[in-house]
């Protein structure tokens, strides 16, 4: 009887697995988009060198797994603008990862 519930459950979660979606809910995942999200951000402001962005950690980073290797990421980014003040700057993206080539693709920039 605890053979078949233990199989049971196994074969219920495999269920769940999509074999077409080989990007996974996690943390090195997420860490990813959040790097890909920041090197995107960078090419829009006027002095990408001077862009500080908070740690993975930080209570304003919000990387949200979708499914399909789609992320959503909601951060902001200290830079200077064009008269060299530092200006806080927010952001979504949504990010695609590719798992075949490791690489990864933003879309529908919003920054105010």
């Amino acid at each position: 009887m605890r053979v078949l519930l233990g199989l049971t459950m196994v074969l219920s979660l495999a269920g769940c697995y999509d074999p077409a979606d080989n990007c996974l809910n996690d943390r090195s995942a997420k860490i990813g988009a959040y790097v890909a999200s920041q090197s995107i951000v960078k090419t829009k402001l006027r002095s990408p060198s001077s862009a500080k962005f908070p740690a993975f950690g930080d209570r304003d980073v919000n990387v949200l797994f979708e499914w399909k290797c789609n992320f959503k990421v909601a951060g902001f980014v200290d830079a200077q603008n064009a008269f060299g003040g530092t200006v806080r700057t927010r952001y979504i993206i949504e990010i695609k990862a590719d798992p075949e080539t490791g690489g990864y693709t933003g879309r529908n920039l919003l920054m105010d």
